[in-house]
């Protein structure tokens, strides 16, 4: 039996934001469904890494994230979790740091992107709904 949300619920809804160039933009098209999830879990990630300040030395902000961790969330074998990290180093969106021995290794997140037709393709898009 399903449950609805009623009015009270509204507040009890979570979401993760999703940019559209990573489902609409050319250059993504051809990237795994599975990689773009786990890139939208790593920015998720990413505002909690900024909120506890987790920056190098550099001001660059990281993200911690086991292969067990990653793949038990997002429900993926840890092989589908590590093709999906290189597809995504593949498209410079990912970088990881190795931090030594029994330490976890630094996720670095590349910044998606775009075109101006990409953003022209987002619009004709928003307006044909």
């Amino acid at each position: 039996m399903i449950k609805y949300y009623i009015e009270q619920q509204i507040d009890n809804l979570i979401y993760v934001q999703t940019p559209k160039v990573l489902l609409y933009g050319l250059e993504y098209k051809e990237m795994m469904p599975q990689a773009k999830l786990l890139y939208i879990t790593l920015l998720d990630k990413l505002k909690l890494s900024m909120i506890k300040d987790w920056k190098d030395d550099e001001g660059r902000y990281f993200v911690i994230m086991s292969i067990d961790y990653g793949a038990e969330m997002l429900g993926f074998s840890h092989s589908t979790f590590r093709r999906c990290k290189s597809e995504l180093k593949k498209f410079n969106l990912v970088e990881e740091k190795r931090m030594g021995l029994n330490k976890p290794n630094r996720i670095y997140l590349g910044r998606l992107s775009h075109t101006n037709n990409d953003l022209y393709n987002m619009r004709i898009k928003e307006c044909s709904i």
